[in-house]
């Protein structure tokens, strides 16, 4: 490498590097959209890369995720938007993975870097990781500020999508009231077609603290209309966790035939994503 260093032009370097992350975050991004579907945080660059099944795909990023974080730490004068597009990707490869120690070392590079939607997309991720770990309290904190830098920063769609992650630590900590107002207020931003599988997330979220407030018609209407999005934007991932909230919906109607089709769908779609802690 060293010698490389000194025969190559640092103008030459740098273009080879940002080839290197352009072509790294369009294969992981196809990846990602293959488990999430057309989620705003996926990138809308299609390239000529295929993969033949989701298991092939999700098997590449494994072998891959060392490498991708080795080439971002060499992104100095790189296209900003193709180090955001790779660090959201695998970002997102962590926490399907519940592989928290790496995305600690992407949070570090990404401050590091200082680039303000960077930083913003990591830390969203990074609220997630902690509410994932039960540090329910970080979570909540580390949400709400990502929600007003969203705001600062005039992004409705990332502004949805922390409101939705703010939404739903709050309804782990049992606070429905509120929970239920940061994901409506989602929804409200997510009235764009462009965000349709953004808001099918947000749906069955807030269905699942309906059904907790004993508001079980509303929440029906919500999953059903979350599962049709899901479905409509390819989110694999998605149609499991909206069947998976349908389940758990039947059981407290006292329809147990119903739950066990549901979570059995649920059960399926989690293993073909590998989501062991959906599973």
């Amino acid at each position: 490498r060293a010698r490389l260093a000194d025969e190559e032009e640092p103008g030459e370097r740098t273009a080879a590097q940002e080839r290197l992350i352009a072509n790294y975050a369009e294969l992981a991004d196809s990846v990602l959209r293959l488990v999430d579907g057309n989620m705003s945080t996926r990138s809308n660059q299609f390239g000529q890369y295929g993969f033949t099944s989701l298991d092939e795909a999700l098997r590449w990023l494994d072998d891959e995720s060392s490498f991708i974080t080795a080439a971002l730490r060499h992104a100095e004068g790189v296209d900003q938007g193709a180090v955001l597009n790779l660090l959201g990707a695998l970002c997102d490869y962590c926490l399907l993975r519940g592989d928290l120690y790496r995305l600690g070392e992407i949070s570090e590079l990404a401050q590091s870097v200082d680039q303000g939607l960077l930083v913003r997309s990591v830390q969203w991720r990074t609220g997630i990781a902690a509410r994932q770990l039960g540090e329910l309290d970080k979570a909540r904190t580390t949400l709400a500020s990502v929600v007003d830098l969203y705001r600062d920063a005039h992004h409705d769609a990332g502004v949805a999508r922390a409101l939705c992650s703010l939404g739903i630590t709050l309804h782990h900590q049992g606070n429905l009231t509120d929970a239920a107002a940061k994901l409506q207020e989602a929804l409200d931003l997510q009235a764009a077609p462009e965000l349709a599988t953004d808001r099918a997330w947000t749906l069955h979220a807030l269905a699942a603290v309906q059904r907790d407030r004993a508001r079980l018609a509303e929440a029906l209407e919500l999953l059903t209309e979350s599962l049709v999005l899901h479905r409509a934007g390819e989110s694999v991932h998605g149609q499991a966790w909206a069947h998976f909230q349908l389940g758990q919906l039947h059981l407290r109607r006292g329809d147990v035939p119903g739950a066990e089709s549901d979570l059995r769908a649920a059960l399926d779609l989690y293993g073909r994503t590998q989501d062991a802690r959906g599973e």
